[in-house]
């Protein structure tokens, strides 16, 4: 019998203008709670900036290259996810937007379904 875990998923997108529809899917947070306390958390985000310059030629890619770092090392510490997750809508609103949780299964190894995931969410450019 196959083991599913009932997580969690959030894509990020990368809105460059406020006032202009353009947006590109950046990124994926998969997270599982077990009483109100996150169990699990990883990230995708792609490596490949060049889907970003096309939509935004003027993008700071350091910058945010430099934000998916803070992000992955930010939920990989169980100390901050929490705390993180909570806040991280408000905080990043400008630049990123997160999607509405969505449920997803997973099995009994996490890590590469959120490989499938980004493969499909992703698909426009490399993750890492």
């Amino acid at each position: 019998m196959t083991v599913q875990r009932q997580m969690e998923l959030l894509v990020v997108r990368y809105v460059p203008y406020a006032t202009d529809s353009k947006h590109l899917d950046i990124g994926l947070i998969v997270f599982e709670k077990a009483n109100e306390f996150i169990t699990f958390a990883d990230v995708r985000f792609i490596s490949n900036m060049e889907a970003v310059l096309v939509i935004d030629p003027d993008a700071d890619v350091d910058m945010l290259q430099s934000s998916f770092r803070d992000f992955e090392r930010r939920l990989l510490d169980p100390s901050d996810r929490d705390d993180f997750i909570r806040t991280m809508r408000d905080t990043f609103s400008n630049v990123f937007q997160f999607s509405d949780p969505k449920a997803v299964l997973m099995s009994a190894t996490p890590e590469r379904d959120v490989d499938d995931l980004a493969s499909l969410y992703l698909s426009h450019s490399q993750t890492s």
